[in-house]
């Protein structure tokens, strides 16, 4: 726990960021408490300062000037050579940071990502393609993604996770979740699935009810790349599963026809 978390960890949970669902998030906001406490300390005393300096040295039209030092070395040196540790400090926790997202440790799971005008495709291999993504909690996940149009970006708030997807080639990120997803009761489930049917034309708002069709919670996922006229509405969710069958039993949901469903309703599922 870094001292900015701990100090506005409640401001961290509910106002200054979304939660804090991944292992970059940690070393994001902590730079990011970092800056903002070196910027308050230097902003309270030079703001003190000018408005007294204003005050003290405030002549009326006419008055003569006080007399004024030109040049003092010592404290020019200290506001030129103090702060620049500053910098580096922060150019350095940065930097780690920023290393440490481009290589995904070897194990880590793999699904890949098309993006496209106005969506995405995730594809869990074995011909399962879904427009959610789904990840194991506290296991790396790779994410292999190209787009089929324009430049798109994928962005995981919770996860502090962001990158560029770009045609024509091939965009790697990874990240390791570390808060699974909840889900509701049944009846929530059934309560929502009736409503969707009765007054959504059987359209699933997943956003209206805060979990997925399956009863998942989730975090949300957009795109923030201006793509054009739907840009706004290319957004989708993460759900992070709690262990491995039940994400395996999600994906076998959705990797073919199921015992006792209909050619119909696979169909409208494909």
């Amino acid at each position: 726990m870094n001292f900015g978390s701990q100090i506005l960890g409640d401001i961290n949970k509910s106002f200054w960021f979304p939660e804090s669902a991944s292992t970059f998030s940690d070393q994001v906001d902590s730079t990011y408490f970092l800056i903002l406490w070196i910027c308050i300390f230097f902003m309270v005393p030079i703001t003190i300062c000018l408005v007294y300096f204003s005050i003290r040295y405030w002549k009326r039209k006419g008055e003569p000037a006080e007399s004024q030092v030109s040049h003092n070395t010592p404290l020019e040196l200290a506001w030129s050579i103090l702060p620049s540790f500053l910098l580096v400090w922060i150019f350095v926790k940065g930097a780690l940071g920023f290393i440490d997202q481009q290589g995904a440790p070897d194990g880590s799971d793999t699904v890949g990502v098309k993006a496209y005008k106005w969506g995405w495709t995730f594809d869990y291999g074995n011909g399962v393609f879904h427009p959610e993504l789904h990840i194991l909690n506290e296991q790396p996940t790779k994410l292999t993604m190209r787009s089929s149009d324009v430049i798109h970006s994928l962005f995981i708030p919770a996860f502090r996770a962001k990158r560029d997807i770009v045609p024509g080639r091939f965009n790697d990120m990874w990240f390791n979740p570390k808060v699974a997803s909840g889900k509701v009761s049944d009846a929530d489930l059934q309560a929502a699935l009736k409503d969707a049917k009765e007054n959504n034309g059987g359209v699933f708002d997943r956003q209206k009810y805060q979990f997925t069709e399956d009863g998942y919670r989730f975090h949300d996922l957009y795109c923030t790349e201006y793509c054009g006229k739907d840009h706004s509405k290319m957004q989708t969710v993460v759900v992070v599963h709690e262990n491995r069958e039940d994400l395996n039993a999600w994906v076998k949901k959705y990797g073919g026809r199921q015992e006792g469903q209909t050619p119909a309703d696979y169909g409208r599922l494909l």
